[in-house]
C-alpha cells in the first residue's frame, strides 16, 4: 500500500505570563533586558479599629521600616506619603489624633530607578571564607526563624558543600537545592515558618524559601541577610510583597540570591528593596495608641508598581550553541538535545537555561536548569527527549526546539517520520556523561505529617516527596490522598513535593492511606492520626437512700462516665453536705469508673440534708445534687450531733 506524504512543520510559540506594567505586555525576562528601569510603586497598609460604647481614642501611631531604600542597584527619585510622615530611627512614623473612622490607611508612594542587581566576581573566593565573625556576627548567628544551629540544617548544609572549595559554587548549590526541593505553597502565606520546619516539610512561600537558604549559609559560617521588598510575580501577574537574600562575598560585598525565583548571584530589576534584616520579617507595622476599651490591628502591607521607562539594552553574558544528536528519527524514537554554554567574560556567570518543545515531544529531564560558569568557562547541558509514537503515519514532522537563557534564545529543529530509525533510550544515554544521568534505583515516595495528634477540626500539613531515580520519566502516576486523587508526572532524576491538608471532625484513631501508582511503580503509605476532642465527663447511675436513721449504714454509688475520646485529667471528686466535705483525686480517667461512698446516718443532720456531688477536670466540671433525710432522731442522738457540730466549729476557729 502506498501512502501520500504530507509535511507538517510544527510552529512553536513561546508563551510566558504577561505583565501589565505598561501598555505593552512584558515578560519576566524583560526585567533583565535593560540597563535601567524607572518604576512608580505604592505600598499601602490599613489600620482597623474595633470600638465599643465606652471607647476612648486620642491618638494612634503606626511605625514601619518597610519603605524603598537607597542601594547600589536602586535609587530613590522621589517619595511621598499619605498622610504626612516623620522619619525616626530608620522608621516612618504616621500619627492620627482623635480619629473617628473605623479604618485608617497610610500610603507610601515612591519613584524608583532600578538596575538588574548582578555581580562581577572575577576571582575564586576560597571556601570556607575568611570572615571577621565579630563584624558580621548579626548575619552569622541563628535567630528564632532562621535556626541555622538546628542539627538537620547543619547536616544538610555540610552535605551540599561536601568536596567544594569555591564560595560561589557552594552558595549557588545551596540556593539551587532550595529552588529544586521546596514546594511553593500559597497556603503558608500568612505565617512564617522556621527554616528547620521548611527543611522537614519542604513547603513554603518566598519567606520560607529565603529563611531556609539563609540558614544553610549561616550553618556554613557564610554571612547572609534577609531582604524584604516587592517584586513582580508571574503567579499573580502583578507586583507583591517578596523576600530574597543577600550573601557576603569577601572583597566584593553583598551579592543577591533569590531561591524562590531561581536567580542566583543576581536579581531582576523588579526587585525593590524595602528592608535588610538579620531575621525573617514578621511585624511589618508597630502600633501605639492612647485610649481605652479599643482593639486596633494592622493589615499586611499590599504593594503595587508599574513601569514608567527603560533605557540601555543589555547583552547576554553567555553564548549558547545548540545541537541535536539525530537530525531524523522515527515515531517513538528517543533523541538528545545538547546546549554548549560559554561564558565569554572574565567574571562568574549564573544563568537559568530552559528548553521549549512542541506537545508531540516528551521531555525526560527537567525543563529548567541552572548553571554556574567560572570566567571563560564552557559547560554542556543535555535534555533527553522522545517523539510520541502515535503520530500521523503519512506525515513528515519538522520539530523546532528552542533553548533560552535570560537574554538569549537559540533554535534548532529535527524531522520525524514513520519509517525513519527509532533510537532506544540506552543509545541516547551513551552520549550523556555518566555523572549527569540519574542513578538507577526505581522511584520512592515519603510522606511526613506536621502533626499526627490533632484536635477535632484542626488541620495538619502532609508533605509527600516523590523521587524518580529511573532514567525515564514516570507519566500518568495516580497519587491518591485517601479518596482524593490527582494525576502527576515526574521527570527522570526529578524530586517533587506534593502537599495535602488533613483534618477530621471525628475523635479517635484514624488511618489515612496515601497511594502512588503507575505502570512501573506502586507504593502505599499509611499514616495514623489521633484526633482528640474536648474532655467530657458525666455522672450516671446515681444511687442513694432517700431516708435513713441515725444508726443506718448506707452507700452513695455513681458512675463517672467518660464521654470523650480524650482522657480527662486531674479529676477531683467532691462530696459535700453542709460542713461535711470529702475529696478523691484521679490523675487521669481512662475508662468509666464506679464510685461507692460508705456513710452512716450519724454523718448527717436531722431532717433534710442537701448533698452536692461535684467533679472538677481540665477546667470543667460536672455535678449532681440530691437530698437524704435523717429521720427518727432521739433527744440523746440530737445532743451527740450538736456536740459534733460544735467541736468541728471550735476546731476550725482555733486551727
Amino acid at each position: 500500500m502506498k501512502y501520500s506524504i504530507m509535511t507538517i512543520a510544527i510552529i512553536l510559540l513561546l508563551l510566558t505570563s504577561p505583565i501589565s506594567v505598561t501598555s505593552t505586555n512584558q515578560t519576566k525576562t524583560d526585567w533583565l533586558s535593560y540597563q535601567q528601569y524607572k518604576l512608580k510603586t505604592t505600598i499601602q497598609t490599613d489600620i482597623n479599629i474595633t470600638k465599643t460604647a465606652k471607647t476612648r481614642l486620642e491618638m494612634i501611631e503606626a511605625r514601619t521600616s518597610l519603605f524603598p531604600q537607597q542601594t547600589a542597584s536602586q535609587s530613590i527619585l522621589s517619595i511621598t506619603t499619605q498622610p504626612p510622615v516623620a522619619e525616626k530611627n530608620h522608621e516612618l512614623v504616621f500619627k492620627w489624633y482623635n480619629p473617628k473612622e473605623k479604618t485608617l490607611s497610610y500610603k507610601i508612594n515612591a519613584t524608583v530607578k532600578t538596575t538588574p542587581a548582578t555581580s562581577q566576581i572575577k576571582t575564586k573566593i576560597a571556601f570556607p571564607p575568611n570572615i571577621d565573625r565579630e563584624k558580621f556576627s548579626l548575619y552569622l548567628e541563628p535567630t528564632e526563624l532562621i535556626d541555622s544551629n538546628n542539627p538537620l540544617i547543619k547536616e544538610k548544609a555540610i552535605e551540599l558543600a561536601s568536596d567544594k572549595n569555591d564560595l560561589f559554587d557552594v552558595v549557588f548549590t545551596l540556593a539551587n537545592w532550595v529552588y529544586q526541593h521546596v514546594n511553593y505553597n500559597e497556603l503558608l502565606g500568612k505565617e512564617v515558618k522556621k527554616a528547620s520546619w521548611v527543611l522537614t516539610y519542604k513547603q513554603g512561600t518566598c519567606d520560607e524559601f529565603t529563611a531556609l537558604f539563609v540558614a544553610l549559609c549561616r550553618a556554613l559560617d557564610i554571612p547572609a541577610k534577609y531582604i524584604s521588598g516587592i517584586a513582580y510575580s508571574n503567579i499573580i501577574s502583578s507586583f507583591e510583597m517578596h523576600a530574597w537574600a543577600s550573601v557576603y562575598f569577601p572583597n566584593y560585598g553583598w551579592i543577591p540570591f533569590d531561591p524562590t525565583y531561581g536567580q542566583f548571584g543576581y536579581v531582576d530589576a523588579s526587585h525593590i528593596v524595602l528592608k535588610e534584616s538579620y531575621d525573617a520579617e514578621t511585624k511589618a507595622v508597630k502600633l501605639v495608641w492612647r485610649g481605652s476599651d479599643i482593639e486596633i490591628t494592622a493589615s499586611q502591607p499590599s504593594a503595587n508598581a508599574y513601569l514608567l521607562d527603560t533605557s540601555g539594552k543589555r547583552t547576554s553574558p553567555i553564548e549558547i550553541t545548540p545541537s541535536i544528536l539525530f537530525k531524523r528519527t522515527g515515531f517513538g524514537s528517543y533523541n538528545l538535545v545538547k546546549a554548549t554554554i560559554t561564558n565569554e567574560n572574565n567574571f562568574y556567570v549564573s544563568e537559568e537555561i530552559s528548553l521549549a518543545k512542541p506537545n508531540e515531544i516528551e521531555l525526560l529531564d527537567a525543563q529548567i536548569k541552572h548553571i554556574l560558569l567560572k570566567p571563560n568557562e564552557e559547560k554542556q547541558i543535555f535534555w533527553r527527549i522522545k517523539v510520541k509514537p502515535d503520530l500521523e503515519r503519512n506525515a513528515i514532522y519538522t520539530f523546532p526546539i528552542i533553548i533560552k537563557s535570560n537574554l538569549l534564545s537559540k533554535q534548532l529543529e529535527f524531522k520525524s517520520a514513520y519509517k525513519e530509525t527509532i533510537y532506544s533510550l540506552s543509545t541516547i544515554n551513551q552520549h550523556v556523561p555518566e555523572q549527569l544521568l540519574p542513578k538507577e534505583g526505581g522511584a520512592t515516595i515519603q510522606c511526613i505529617a506536621e502533626k499526627q495528634t490533632l484536635a477535632v477540626g484542626e488541620s495538619s500539613l502532609i508533605s509527600c516527596t516523590l523521587k524518580n531515580n529511573n532514567q525515564f520519566p514516570i507519566e500518568q502516576l495516580q497519587l491518591c490522598f485517601d479518596k482524593d486523587c490527582k494525576t502527576v508526572s515526574i521527570q527522570s532524576g526529578e524530586e517533587k513535593v506534593f502537599p495535602f491538608i488533613f483534618s477530621s471532625e471525628t475523635a479517635g484513631e484514624t488511618d489515612l492511606t496515601i497511594t502512588a501508582s503507575s505502570e512501573f511503580f506502586s507504593k502505599k503509605i499509611i499514616l495514623t492520626f489521633t484526633i482528640l476532642d474536648e474532655p467530657k465527663i458525666e455522672i450516671t447511675d446515681l444511687s442513694y437512700p432517700e431516708k435513713v436513721e441515725y444508726n443506718t449504714k448506707f452507700t452513695i454509688s455513681f458512675t463517672i462516665k467518660k464521654l470523650s475520646y480524650r482522657n480527662p485529667s486531674n479529676v477531683k471528686i467532691i462530696l459535700k453536705q453542709n460542713k461535711y466535705k470529702k475529696e478523691w483525686y484521679l490523675r487521669k480517667l481512662e475508662t468509666d469508673k464506679q464510685m461507692r461512698i460508705s456513710l452512716s446516718g450519724s454523718d448527717l443532720d436531722p431532717g433534710t440534708n442537701q448533698i452536692s456531688l461535684t467533679i472538677l477536670y481540665n477546667g470543667k466540671q460536672a455535678g449532681a445534687q440530691f437530698t437524704i433525710s435523717l429521720e427518727k432522731v432521739t433527744f440523746f442522738q440530737r445532743a451527740i450531733l450538736f456536740l459534733k457540730k460544735l467541736t468541728k466549729a471550735l476546731s476550725s476557729i482555733f486551727r
